[in-house]
């Protein structure tokens, strides 16, 4: 659908406590709440940074998303699956 609707699902994520407990507890539910195609809910249900930021995600917010989900000491991790070659044939990470 838009890049616009995975930002603005990624904003309620990082600044709205309720949107936070719900996508950790409810991903699927969460993702839901947008007009997402189905690959774009998958991206957004899996924090897949790797295929958000090749979408034309805004990096940075994927980054504080990131960040708020997974925790900013984990900020190793997000690059390593950033920056890591994909697996011949595999789909983004």
């Amino acid at each position: 659908m838009s890049v616009y609707a995975i930002e603005k699902a990624l904003w309620d994520v990082c600044n709205d406590p309720a949107s936070l407990a719900l996508y950790r507890s409810n991903p699927v539910d969460f993702a839901a709440r947008y007009a997402l195609t189905g690959e774009e809910q998958r991206m957004l249900r899996g924090l897949r940074v790797r295929a958000l930021t090749r979408y034309k995600v805004n990096p940075m917010l994927v980054m504080m998303t990131w960040n708020a989900v997974v925790g900013a000491d984990k900020i190793g991790e997000y690059l390593g699956t950033l920056n890591a070659p994909a697996p011949a044939g595999a789909e983004d990470a």
